[in-house]
């Protein structure tokens, strides 16, 4: 990286300091990336996104972002990541403070919208308007994120605050993100000697831990679908104690709930769905065990794909179910299917479940322990 540590400014350690990245928005996912560095305090309060991912193949290619208004060469996946997680959390609909000095005094009602998240402004100034009519649409956020970040209340833009009642760090419509590559200097030997006992509270701290899979593939919408109905037609109680005596219908060699899944089968290895669901699944972010520890440490982990973002929930049940096809017989699932999901490389989820039930463990024996969002649909760890 071209003189990263050059707009590094220095970390106060002794009240807990951290770097962020403040992220612009912009109104197309194309756009070089814009950001700031800023230090603040590592605090309950403090709400953001950390973004976990690989550097990629040596050799590591780099792209060009403007950090502190000068040119930083970082690497491509860690540019690619920063762009898609703009895209999917500023989405350029909010963009309403960039209208000219003269529509100030334009009156914003903000009206919140519980079926998708998104905040309704009305009566924007003329240059927004006709400048959002370039826009791409906003996709719509899925439920669960909604969910989780329904009290959440800096993570987001909120287009409806003035600008008198922002923090002094904090410029208007823009996303605090954590990344080790651009928020740690390495060459500081303070810095670096505390790295594993920082990253861990960062990640723990982090309203949402983000996995980066990489770029979209032709396929990776239709598999986005896929692994939503894996979660979908999962009974949530499936593999708990009891549940098989009061459910028998749910189990091998019936699973009856599995008739939702006949559009993902389909005709095996040429569903729709398939090749999408297969090339996620295989992404080399899922086969790093230590990069999996730090979804670990997440309140909330989720993992970005493009611009489709998966809760580990979804990720999760496809793993179960997986298991179920592979260890039962199943008057459901066609033989072929079997044979393919035998293929499917999720071995590694394991030790995301081990490190975060151990967690759940230690912390509830301190004090004062609050519990954290389940990852789980139901662990499949239990029946191993």
């Amino acid at each position: 990286m071209d003189n990263i540590t050059a707009v590094q400014q220095r970390l106060d350690l002794s009240k807990n300091q951290i770097r962020m990245v403040e992220l612009q928005p912009a109104p197309n996912l194309e756009d070089r990336v814009v950001c700031r560095l800023v230090n603040l305090t590592l605090t309950d309060k403090l709400e953001f996104v950390a973004l976990s991912s690989l550097l990629g193949d040596a050799p590591i290619t780099t792209e060009y972002v403007t950090v502190d208004d000068r040119a930083i060469r970082i690497p491509t996946t860690i540019e690619q990541a920063l762009r898609h997680v703009r895209a999917v959390f500023l989405p350029a609909i909010a963009l309403h403070d960039q209208a000219p000095p003269g529509d100030e005094s334009t009156h914003i009602s903000v009206k919140s919208n519980g079926s998708n998240g998104y905040r309704e402004i009305k009566e924007k100034p003329l240059a927004l308007r006709e400048r959002e009519r370039t826009l791409p649409p906003a996709r719509k956020p899925p439920g669960w994120l909604v969910n989780v970040l329904r009290n959440v209340k800096s993570i987001l833009p909120d287009p409806s605050k003035s600008r008198k009642d922002r923090t002094p760090c904090q410029t208007p419509n823009t996303l605090y993100v954590w990344i080790d590559a651009l928020c740690v200097n390495r060459n500081s030997a303070a810095e670096s000697s505390g790295l594993l006992g920082h990253m861990g509270a960062v990640y723990r701290q982090a309203k949402m831990v983000i996995g980066w899979l990489g770029l979209k593939g032709p396929d990776t919408d239709l598999g986005v679908e896929g692994v939503a109905l894996f979660e979908q037609a999962l009974p949530p109680t499936f593999g708990e104690p009891g549940d098989r005596e009061l459910h028998p219908e749910n189990y091998a060699p019936r699973h009856e709930w599995m008739k939702m899944l006949e559009p993902v089968w389909g005709e095996c290895a040429n569903s729709p769905y398939y090749p999408g669901i297969y090339d996620m699944l295989s992404r080399p972010y899922f086969n790093r065990n230590w990069i999996l520890d730090e979804l670990a440490l997440a309140r909330y982990p989720a993992f970005l794909i493009g611009d489709r973002i998966l809760s580990w929930n979804q990720v999760l049940a496809a793993n179960r179910i997986a298991e179920e096809i592979r260890d039962h017989e199943s008057d459901m699932c066609p033989p072929e299917m079997k044979h393919l999901i035998h293929e499917w490389p999720l071995g590694t989820v394991y030790t995301l479940l081990r490190e975060h039930e151990k967690r759940q463990r230690l912390e509830k024996q301190q004090p004062g322990y609050t519990k954290t969002p389940s990852l789980s649909t139901t662990s499949s760890s239990k029946s191993r």
